[in-house]
């Protein structure tokens, strides 16, 4: 930014932003001239970026990184006129391509306020971007000063979620880092407990990816700063096991586009209401994210199917326990009769502390490898009829050991048992 903070520049005239925010708001006539005038400046990057990249066929123009974000004293740019600024330069990018080449365009909103800007029957932006799994509903203090708090609650989740069936393409590229620890890595319980294993770990970002995936999300990266052999910045950092498993990741799409002979164009994402019509062909998924006592986890769905006029009616259905993250010190569980929150229990006074989220949240998967608590599937089928049924290790996207895809003549009552699972599961159901 200190490059477009207010200053002499050659002149006699101060030349920039009176305030970081101001940046993402730069059209709004709440704002000062002088602020107001740096919009020229805005358009010059944008036409001279343009000028340089358009000859380029494989780029996507997004417009900001995070314009949405809080800045200094955590203030954020009013929603509402953070999505008007992006219009504004979507405006500029399609003015300054003329005639020629048309990239597609992305913005990356991080409320509802924004998201809505770009998902109604003006869409001018054609990929909505995501960052994080989720956000914790933060209210923060705006620019230009209003009496209101405005909150950030809009995460890649949370957007792919409300975005799954419309015409524009869902991108997730930023989220916690595999492998550090702390607020910035990924983290996960093992048996209830959070280890020194349990940190870096590449089962969040898993569920993150095949959750985003399976609801129609188009373009997935998983956000690390270090090289493919822990060699930068310093050893003993390794991204290569999540960077393997992304690559088997898009095998299991791309290539063996799920071991069955359709393309993923034959593909939409399954209702996110459990008591839609859709899923009357197959079984009730029940509520999303809803509380499991027993385990200290929310269970998290997704699913795919065919379209009308494939020839075969297929379910692909993924299911992961997770929790959201609590700031450090902190833990998401539940009192007895109480409903979950992020707390800790002070044994000294024997109280619970109570805790915050993480703004900027993501997935601690709750791992259970213990007999008795590890997780299973029991899904019963509202149509009779005759399925086969291949229940896949998201792990290795591979089946289950023992449990070859089988078929199954079901009659009314029937149930599908999946075998015991430790945090996450795929079934195929394929209608014969």
């Amino acid at each position: 930014m200190s490059a477009w903070t207010r200053a002499l520049r050659g002149g006699t005239a101060q030349i920039g932003f009176s305030k970081e925010q101001a940046f993402v708001v730069a059209n709004d006539g709440r704002l000062a001239q002088p602020d107001r005038d740096m919009l020229v400046y805005q358009k010059n990057i944008i036409d001279w970026t343009v000028k340089k990249l358009d000859c380029y066929n494989n780029l996507i123009w997004e417009v900001a990184n995070e314009p949405g974000a809080p800045g200094t004293g955590n203030v954020i740019g009013d929603p509402a006129a953070v999505a008007a600024w992006q219009k504004l330069m979507i405006q500029n990018i399609r003015a300054a391509e003329g005639a020629g080449r048309k990239h597609s365009i992305a913005v990356q909103p991080f409320s509802a306020t924004e998201l809505a800007q770009f998902t109604g029957t003006d869409r001018p932006a054609g990929v909505i971007n995501g960052h994080y799994a989720t956000l914790a509903s933060r209210f923060f203090s705006v620019f230009p000063a209003s009496s209101t708090t405005k909150a950030l609650d809009r995460g890649a989740i949370d957007i792919i979620r409300g975005i799954s069936n419309l015409p524009v393409v869902g991108g997730f590229n930023e989220t916690k880092i595999t492998p550090f620890g702390g607020e910035a890595g990924t983290r996960s319980h093992l048996n209830g407990v959070v280890g020194t294993n349990q940190v870096g770990v590449v089962e969040p970002p898993r569920a993150e990816a095949i959750e985003f995936l399976f609801n129609q999300g188009s373009i997935y990266e998983h956000w690390g700063y270090l090289g493919k052999n822990g060699t930068t910045p310093a050893t003993p950092y390794n991204t290569s096991p999540m960077r393997s498993y992304i690559t088997k990741l898009l095998g299991f799409f791309n290539t063996r586009r799920f071991d069955l002979p359709y393309a993923l164009t034959d593909y939409k994402t399954m209702s996110l209401n459990p008591n839609a019509a859709d899923w009357s062909a197959w079984f009730r998924p029940g509520p999303y994210a809803d509380w499991e006592a027993t385990t200290g986890s929310k269970k998290h769905w997704s699913a795919l199917t065919t379209k009308t006029g494939v020839s075969q009616r297929v379910l692909l259905y993924y299911v992961h326990h997770s929790t959201p993250r609590c700031k450090e010190s902190f833990d998401y569980f539940a009192q007895p009769n109480l409903s979950p929150k992020c707390q800790r229990f002070d044994a000294p006074t024997g109280l619970f502390i109570p805790g915050d989220f993480l703004a900027f949240n993501s997935y601690d998967a709750r791992i259970w490898t213990t007999t008795g608590t590890k997780y299973q599937e029991h899904l019963p089928m509202l149509v009779p009829g005759t399925y086969e049924v291949t229940w896949i290790d998201p792990e290795t996207l591979l089946p289950f050991a023992g449990t070859p895809a089988t078929t199954v003549t079901c009659g009314s009552g029937c149930i599908l048992h999946s075998p015991l699972y430790k945090f996450d599961i795929i079934v195929k159901l394929v209608k014969r």
